[in-house]
């Protein structure tokens, strides 16, 4: 049941402090900094990143209310979405990878030179965090980052209302474990937000498409947006041919691929269904979901995705700390 009546005082008791919060870093400009989102920054205008998220963040996060929740964001990258949420009244962790790990990455033998691609993966976060943090400054916002690895989520967080996995599950080796990670910390609700990939069996997946705009804030903007970007067509596979799972790097692709190309293939491992996610949150103790449709812009073209949020049915493991598996 969600627990949105509790007094200010007895909401976030769990915020911890020392060590497990990573100090505030003056970037000294936008050159330093790699963005992920685009986003418009106060006193800096508006940076250009892959991501444009911009007036459809509600629709990114299904539409969930915020207000009053303690969230742990997993995956913040530039923190567009840390702040959306921080401004919908929410207290934020943002949780990112430690500058002294590198993401998962699909092993592959035609990869030239590993060495090389792992010390501009290290370079790649550097310049990535520097962007949060310039943007952290630029909002004068009071989020919290934890840095660590994925897998190790570290239980001093302590518990949070929300989760929320926005597009980072498909860039990991083991998807599971990281949504057993941030699950075991969460009372209410996930948030897991998902891109396609124009697989030929997307639209069975899909159903009937994007629901229908919902009433409420932007109500115009949205509809109009939502004829404009319909989902393009493309051919659905029977219903028994549809995977739960599918191995992004397509062996077809990888043969020809080299440079710069290849490495864009080995940082994506999967494409979940929203069927597979459901049974998969549904082993961690949330059973009832609920799947969106809707497109965001990714390199100012309209990208189809999915947003599944669901509740915990459940109650949360007896411990939270230690490694997995808790109960």
């Amino acid at each position: 049941m969600l627990d949105a009546a509790r007094p200010p005082a007895e909401r976030h008791p769990e915020s911890g402090s020392g060590e497990l919060y990573a100090t505030p870093r003056q970037v000294s400009g936008v050159d330093d900094c790699l963005f992920y989102h685009t986003m418009d920054l106060p006193g800096h205008g508006t940076v250009q990143g892959c991501w444009d998220l911009r007036d459809h963040w509600d629709e990114y996060l299904g539409g969930i209310e915020l207000h009053g929740k303690r969230v742990l964001e997993l995956g913040t990258a530039s923190g567009d979405v840390c702040f959306y949420m921080e401004r919908q009244g929410a207290e934020v962790v943002a949780f990112d990878l430690a500058p002294d790990r590198l993401w998962d990455f699909v092993p592959s033998p035609r990869l030239a030179n590993p060495s090389d691609y792992l010390r501009r993966g290290f370079s790649f976060f550097k310049r990535l965090h520097n962007s949060y943090w310039f943007a952290h400054h630029a909002h004068r916002s009071r989020a919290r980052v934890v840095h660590g690895g994925i897998y190790e989520v570290p239980g001093e967080i302590g518990p949070v209302d929300v989760c929320t996995y926005g597009c980072i599950l498909l860039h990991l080796r083991d998807p599971f474990l990281a949504l057993a990670n941030g699950l075991r910390l969460t009372r209410e609700r996930v948030i897991i937000t998902q891109p396609f990939h124009g697989r030929s069996w997307e639209n069975t997946v899909m159903g009937r498409g994007p629901t229908a705009p919902r009433l409420g804030r932007r109500f115009v903007r949205k509809a109009v947006r939502r004829l404009l970007n319909v989902f393009r067509p493309v051919p659905a596979a029977p219903a028994e041919m549809v995977p739960c799972m599918g191995f992004l790097p397509d062996s077809q692709v990888l043969a020809d691929a080299g440079g710069d190309e290849l490495e864009q293939h080995i940082t994506a491992w999967w494409f979940i269904t929203p069927q597979a996610m459901h049974q998969m949150v549904a082993c961690l103790g949330f059973e009832r979901t609920q799947v969106t449709y809707h497109e965001q812009l990714f390199n100012g073209r309209p990208h189809p995705m999915y947003t599944l949020v669901a509740d915990r049915t459940q109650p949360m493991p007896t411990r939270i700390d230690g490694s997995y598996p808790w109960w």
